[in-house]
């Protein structure tokens, strides 16, 4: 009830109290700070109520959860589509030790643009 307050602490305060305020005044200090913890304690309870009504926490998490789900849905359909599409061909070339191969490259050779000069001297 009192928190980490031991008992000698209460006694303690209470001697003080009694010396302070003599004892006439001491139960209606008592009473005047019971009043005020008891309106702290409700008006904490109403900003909470008012605040757990707003947020909503609940909703917001099962959306947020729904959306989750949803986006790994997705992901996995997109992975799902990308493994099962089929790879681009491939250029492949025959091997230049074949005499296909050789021809071909002597070929990819000579075909040069005759119009553009190499150097000064034209080679």
């Amino acid at each position: 009830m009192f928190g980490s307050i031991g008992g000698f602490e209460m006694i303690a305060l209470l001697a003080i109290g009694l010396l302070v305020f003599g004892p006439k005044r001491l139960p209606e200090m008592g009473r005047w700070l019971a009043r005020g913890i008891s309106e702290l304690r409700k008006a904490a309870a109403e900003i909470k109520d008012a605040v757990e009504k707003e947020a909503d926490l609940s909703e917001v998490t099962r959306a947020a959860a729904d959306l989750k789900q949803a986006v790994n849905i997705e992901a996995r359909r997109l992975f799902t589509d990308l493994e099962n599409e089929p790879a681009p061909p491939r250029r492949t070339l025959p091997p230049a030790s074949s005499p296909a191969g050789q021809a071909k490259a002597e070929g990819e050779q000579k075909e040069e643009p005759a119009s553009e000069p190499r150097g000064q001297n034209g080679r």
